[in-house]
């Protein structure tokens, strides 16, 4: 019997069970009605693990190609592998259709695992619009043949590394400050020092040793001069109508430090705390000159969306953020300040 007959078998046998479990409650017959709403109920979630199953496989088979084509930053993937690639997320797309046809608002498990097939599948078709967006940003500002930091997953996409180096590459942008470190880190770091003249990066990391780490990749490259790398512990933060939040410890800035071209936030980690990077507008706002930029990464997530929407309804030191452009995971305001 193929899958989909045993799809089919399994739905006859829910839709018998549950007009036999009916009709026995209508005639009073109170155990056979029980009996064959159990038994209904075990069948209904058979045929939805059934598909759950399919999906799983299929997700396999699309997380094997996200290995075998993830790695590919000069070139991109051949016709051949982007239609089958293709064809597999056709495959998953109708089958987390299917699933979402039934009452899955009743399975956490298997709401969650829909949630994460299209975080899979969105990520897989962007896989050859980041790979031209890495040889871009190859050609357009590495000069040298040493190794650069990988792009994607926990650290930034392609796409918004590359709208904020072409920014740095066109306009009269001097300081960004980040609100934590890595990868993007070292890219822009290089984005300047491709374009010459004036230009630097402050980063606020929570982390000693990570920020050592990304010292080091920066001092590898010979651009310590470019970027400068904070230890900014978390402490405890109180904001008018908030309780005690963690935040990064501001005393650690720069006193040079007054104005900021450009905002970047994508610390601190989510889990720490509720709204966690909510604080970095409102912190930093009144070094932010009119026309500034202030990015907010990860605006998919719940939490960042509440942010984004908080901060344009606020006006820190005179400051109000409207959205200038939507990058693939960040946000990306631009800064009024009100007229005095």
């Amino acid at each position: 019997m193929t899958k989909v007959n045993k799809g089919r078998a399994l739905l006859l046998v829910i839709a018998a069970g549950a007009l036999l479990g009916l009709v026995a409650a209508v005639a009073s017959w109170h155990d056979v009605a029980i009996a064959s709403f159990g038994l209904t109920g075990v069948v209904a979630f058979a045929w939805i693990a059934l598909w759950a199953r399919s999906v799983t496989r299929s997700v396999a088979r699309l997380q094997k190609k996200v290995n075998a084509t993830a790695s590919a930053t000069k070139k991109l993937p051949a016709a051949g592998d982007v239609t089958e690639l293709a064809d597999a997320l056709a495959q998953v797309r109708a089958a987390v259709d299917r699933i979402e046809r039934t009452q899955t608002h009743q399975l956490p498990a298997t709401q969650r695992l829909l949630t994460e097939v299209r975080e899979i599948v969105v990520s897989v078709q962007r896989i050859p619009s980041s790979t031209v967006e890495l040889e871009r940003l190859y050609d357009r500002i590495v000069d040298h043949d040493r190794l650069m930091p990988e792009l994607g997953n926990w650290a930034l996409s392609p796409r918004t590394v590359a709208w904020v180096a072409e920014h740095i590459a066109t306009t009269p942008i001097d300081t960004i400050v980040e609100c934590g470190s890595g990868s993007s880190t070292v890219w822009w770091a290089t984005a300047f020092e491709r374009r010459g003249g004036p230009g630097r990066i402050v980063s606020l990391e929570s982390s000693a040793e990570y920020a050592e780490i990304t010292r080091g990749r920066i001092a590898a490259l010979g651009l310590s001069h470019r970027a400068e790398v904070i230890h900014a512990p978390l402490v405890d933060l109180a904001l008018p109508g908030r309780d005690p939040h963690p935040w990064y410890d501001l005393s650690v800035l720069p006193a040079d430090l007054t104005r900021i071209d450009l905002l970047f936030v994508d610390g601190p980690v989510g889990a720490i705390a509720p709204q966690v990077r909510y604080p970095g507008f409102p912190m930093l706002a009144d070094r932010l000159p009119a026309g500034a930029l202030v990015i907010l990464d990860d605006t998919p997530r719940p939490e960042e969306t509440e942010i984004a929407e908080r901060w344009m309804r606020e006006r820190p030191a005179g400051r109000r953020l409207t959205i200038a452009e939507q990058l693939d995971r960040s946000i990306v305001f631009r800064v009024d300040v009100d007229a005095e």
